[in-house]
């Protein structure tokens, strides 16, 4: 299931953008001419000796001096909602080209001290007190996701208004307004649009929505490219209404289908982007998925990543053979994954410095006992280097590890890890009965999906 949790204001960073850098959320519109800009202000407890501000195109760095002052002039061609950080503090801000804004802040109380002084100060003040606002409204998105339709959709309804009347007793510049108010209405109506889902996600149930609910999403356009260049709710709404589609299509022809329809670029490119996310050696779909990335996108640099990446897990696909290995168990015996041909394979990847490997541990020794009888090896394969494997021994015999526990040799660069594409551990594979890949990124000995896969598996 996919959502943006927006409520969650500290990590209203929305879907996509996690495969953007999670950085921030920008927006622009092409009339402006290109003007100084000028940002300028004074950290108190600076985190470091830098503050920086998120672009469209790159992060601005302003190299604070020894009272933690800065000052820099920016070339904008676009107005646009940015984001300015201190170490992991950050808030959201909005430019004029030629706007010269003066930021104070405290790092030790970053949201409730920020002030902005200058040209464009006005409009950033009541986004400082907007986010303050938005902070008040609840504590946990289950919380607030898990209310009755009624009471979540009053609560919104109540929430916007007060931000649309402190908006409107501003003195930021009327265009500002007629944006913001345009944000505050998407935002509204994504929390809306997101509800169903989210509800369901945090209750285990669907909700019993009283009769037109949704009604006021009817007539959005999904397809307004000025919008998600330049509104950030507006952008939450699409992404999640495109990344819900993409949860629900039955196969890559109705993909196509909707990535075919979209007019926007930059939407269609975006909706592009999170398939190339999708593609994967546990994704059967994922041939299909980068056909039509090659097919629709205007992308260059995402067509050739797409294939790279396609290419490199082609082989890994469900119902390819498995790559080999033949390691030295702890007594120095070669053991071969063909020594375990009409078996059903489970192969734990870790090491003895991996901390995640080791709180996997207990549950993968409860798997060996409740399948010790059963047509099923558990094989675990360290990745240590050569140096600890003395080290590996030791914790062979401390967590009283038996079975099949081999040492591969040459730790990352072994031929079966290399094949398989690990780069992060702790990783489990499955392999089935004629040695063919069943699931090349396996669930956790500690899910309990894995015990219905392997139940399901050696019925056949």
């Amino acid at each position: 299931m996919v959502l943006t949790l927006q409520i969650n204001w500290q990590m209203k960073k929305i879907l996509l953008l996690a495969a953007a850098c999670l950085l921030f959320i920008f927006s622009c519109k092409k009339e402006e001419s290109r003007d100084d800009t000028v940002v300028a202000g004074k950290i108190t407890n600076p985190q470091s000796d830098s503050v920086y501000m998120y672009l469209p195109d790159r992060e601005k760095a302003f190299v604070l001096n020894e009272k933690g002052e800065f000052y820099d002039t920016i070339r904008l061609d676009k107005k646009g909602y940015f984001y300015f950080s201190d170490g992991r503090e950050q808030t959201e801000f909005f430019l004029f080209p030629g706007d010269s804004i003066y930021i104070s802040l405290d790092t030790r109380q970053f949201d409730e001290s920020i002030r902005y002084s200058g040209k464009g100060a006005e409009k950033n003040n009541y986004l400082a007190a907007k986010f303050l606002k938005e902070e008040a409204v609840g504590t946990s998105s289950a919380q607030l996701f898990s209310m009755s339709p009624t009471d979540f959709k009053q609560k919104f309804e109540t929430h916007t208004l007060a931000l649309e009347e402190t908006l409107e007793a501003s003195s930021a510049e009327p265009k500002f307004k007629e944006i913001e108010k345009r944000n505050l209405r998407y935002g509204y109506l994504s929390l809306l649009a997101q509800y169903p889902e989210a509800y369901e996600y945090f209750t285990g149930k669907a909700p019993d929505l009283p009769e037109a609910y949704l009604k006021e999403l009817e007539g959005i356009s999904y397809d307004n490219s000025e919008d998600y260049d330049l509104i950030p709710f507006y952008r939450d709404l699409i992404i999640n209404k495109y990344m819900l589609d993409i949860e629900k299509a039955s196969a890559t022809p109705e993909l196509e289908k909707m990535v075919a329809g979209i007019q926007s670029t930059d939407i269609k490119e975006d909706v592009l982007g999170a398939l190339y996310y999708r593609i994967s050696s546990t994704n059967p779909e994922s041939e299909g998925l980068n056909e039509i990335i090659q097919k629709h996108s205007a992308n260059d640099q995402l067509k050739r990543q797409s294939l790279q990446k396609t290419n490199s897990v082609r082989n890994l696909l469900g119902g390819k053979p498995s790559p080999k290995f033949a390691y030295k168990d702890v007594n120095g015996k070669i053991v071969s994954l063909d020594d375990f041909k009409g078996k059903l394979v489970y192969i734990d990847v870790w090491a003895t410095w991996c901390g995640p490997c080791i709180q996997e541990i207990p549950a993968l020794k409860k798997l060996k006992k409740d399948y010790q009888n059963k047509n099923l090896e558990i094989i675990s394969i360290s990745i240590d280097v050569a140096k600890d494997h003395e080290k590996w021994k030791k914790m062979l015999s401390e967590k009283q590890l038996d079975g099949v526990q081999l040492f591969a040799d040459k730790d990352w660069q072994s031929d079966f890890v290399k094949a398989y594409g690990i780069d992060a551990i702790p990783r489990f594979l499955l392999i089935d009965k004629h040695g063919n890949i069943l699931n090349a990124d396996a669930p956790r000995p500690s899910s309990l999906q894995i015990r219905e896969i392997f139940d399901q598996e050696l019925q056949n």
